[in-house]
Order: structure tokens, then sequence, then C-alpha cells
């Protein structure tokens, strides 16, 4: 089963995938090598189906490596570069709905059985249009650099600071769990409230309310929400620079909205707020450390674990002054020698 570490690495890294895909199937559509519908009529957040249509199964040869050229070049014509191309003994099983909504039956499914015939009929598939599918996924792009190292380092983090993942499910079950989310990172603040709002952290796409300028004094949001789920967040940052009857106000309008979870994301090094002493639960953890560096070289741009550790000692890279901005397009200039860094988009 894995520790806690590996399990929720796993997961957070399955998100990126999943969306990864995702875009990928949305350039092989635009490229008239795919279409969708909604597994129920208009209901977009029942997931989708893709299928191949007529044009791909046209233009495929049987012969794989001239209808992955095929397909390579019908989605550089839409944006897709092709040239970083996930290796085959790591692109996951096959799945029919899509990964791009925000339900959780958007996720993979089961393999294809011989069995799966009549199924893959009902949803006007034919068994070429699988084939077809898993040659797309090959082109679904690596994560970006910034988006896996937030997933390790809160993945570590979440593994440092719970003895039982149960315990974080219990309070994730809570109708307004309040959390603290601390890991001393330039940008993570910015950074997480990102991947957060976008369905990368959670398997749904998430209303993030900033917790001291969203309410009004009786409590209600001076915004509407675009999203099912949302959670308000307050930044560690700004809350070193606040007065405590302030911090306290703003918690108790956020508590008093139903079913609002809130959680202080906090990039600094000092200590906790007083004010998140009441908190369900604090995940704690560490900035980027040789590990966490190796591992992104190896999952963004290929290179062989041994590889990127004499890259490492040869850049003599300060890593205490990292964030997670040096880790994007175009690299920082701390980092500018890392070839994860130089493949990176975010």
């Amino acid at each position: 089963m894995g520790t806690i570490t590996d399990r929720i690495s796993r997961y957070l890294l399955n998100r990126l995938r999943r969306q990864a895909i995702a875009e990928v199937y949305d350039m092989a559509e635009e490229a008239g090598l795919l279409e969708s519908r909604f597994i129920i009529d208009g209901e977009e957040n029942s997931g989708v189906v893709w299928r191949a249509t007529a044009k791909a199964r046209e233009l495929m040869t049987g012969a794989p490596s001239r209808d992955r050229a095929i397909v390579a070049r019908h989605l550089r014509a839409h944006g897709c570069n092709t040239a970083l191309v996930v290796p085959s003994d790591r692109i996951d099983p096959y799945t029919v709905r899509s990964v791009h909504t925000e339900s959780d039956r958007a996720g993979e499914g089961p393999s294809v059985t011989p069995g799966d015939s009549q199924r893959l009929a009902e949803q006007g598939m034919i068994a070429d249009d699988l084939d077809i599918l898993r040659l797309i996924r090959e082109f679904a792009p690596r994560p970006a650099v910034a988006d896996a190292a937030l997933a390790l380092l809160l993945a570590r983090a979440v593994g440092e600071s719970i003895p039982r993942l149960e315990l974080l499910l219990a309070v994730l079950r809570q109708p307004n769990p309040f959390m603290v989310v601390k890991i001393p990172l330039a940008r993570f603040e910015r950074h997480f409230d990102r991947q957060l709002e976008r369905g990368k952290i959670l398997p749904m796409k998430i209303n993030t309310i900033e917790g001291f300028t969203s309410f009004l004094p009786e409590g209600t949001l001076r915004s509407s929400r675009r999203h099912k789920f949302s959670v308000a967040t307050f930044s560690g940052t700004e809350m070193a620079e606040k007065s405590a009857s302030f911090i306290s106000k703003s918690l108790t309008l956020a508590a008093m909205s139903p079913r609002l979870p809130t959680v202080i994301i906090d990039e600094t090094d000092a200590e906790l707020h007083p004010m998140a002493a009441g908190t369900d639960l604090v995940i704690r953890g560490s900035g980027i450390d040789d590990a966490v560096l190796i591992e992104l070289m190896d999952l963004c741009c290929g290179v062989q674990p041994s590889d990127a550790w004499e890259v490492i000692k040869s850049s003599a890279i300060n890593l205490a002054r990292v964030g997670l901005d040096d880790l994007t397009r175009p690299a920082g200039p701390r980092l500018r020698c890392l070839p994860c860094c130089k493949h990176s988009a975010s």
C-alpha cells in the first residue's frame, strides 16, 4: 500500500496526469481526431465520453510507428509539443471517460476486457477507438515543474504531519474543517491557491475565496461562486501584517458560512500565528531539497536519478533560496542550468 507520502504523491501526480490527458484530448478534438459528448446529455458535471472520429479511423494504417507519426503531425498543428512524450511504460491504463470535469466520475475507468465490446458499442465506440485513444495519450505532456514540485512537497508534508491517512480524511469530511498548510517556500501560497482552484489538489475545481476581502459584515460573500465547491483561504504572509482583531473577525465570518472549509496557506518560516491554534489539522512541511529536485528531473524531463544527482552536484545550487517561481519557464536564474526547468511550462 505504501507510506502516506507515497499514497498522497501518487494521487496528486495522477491528478496532474489526468489533466494532461484532458489537454491532449482537447487538442485531438480540435484536430478532428476525437469527438466527445457528455455522459448525461446537457450535464457537464456528469463526465465526458471520448471516441475516435471517422477521419481518425481512416488515417490509421495499423503500423504503430506510422500511426504515431500521423497523430503527432495533427497534434502539432494544434499546439501540442509532440517532442515531450511520456515513456510508454508510464502511460496509465485505458479510460473511456475524460478527465476534465468536476466529478470523480471523470476518473480513470477499468482496463478494457473482451467482455467490454457491448459496452463500447452502446457508447458508439469500436475496438479501434481504444488503440487511437491510447496512441493520443502518449502525447500527453509531462507535468509543469512547479506543479509537480508542489505535489511532491505537499505529499511529504502530509506524511510528516499525520500518523494515519484516516485522520486527514476525517477532517476533510467535516462540513466546515479548519486547516493550516505551512511550507516555507517562496510563492507557495499563490501556487497552492491556484492548484486548488484548478482541481489539481482535490478531485474537483474549487472556488477559492480570499478570506480577508470576500465577506460582507453580515457574513455573505461579495461575489458569486463559479463552481459547486468553495474554500476560504487565508494567506499566512498577510496574517503576519494584520491585527489580531481583524483576523479574528475574518475567520469568524468564514466560519459562519455553511459548508465552507477554511485553510490558512502559509509560506513564511515564522511560527504558527496564534490565531491558528484552534485548527482541526496542521500540515507542515519543508522546502525543496536534493531529493525533490532529483524526482522532478525524472518526472518532468526524464533525467535518470544518477544523472540528475551529477547535474545538481556540478551546479552548486543554493536550494535555501529557491522558490516555486524559480521552477517555471523561463527558468529563474538560480536554476537555469537544470534541464527540468529548461523544459518546464507553467
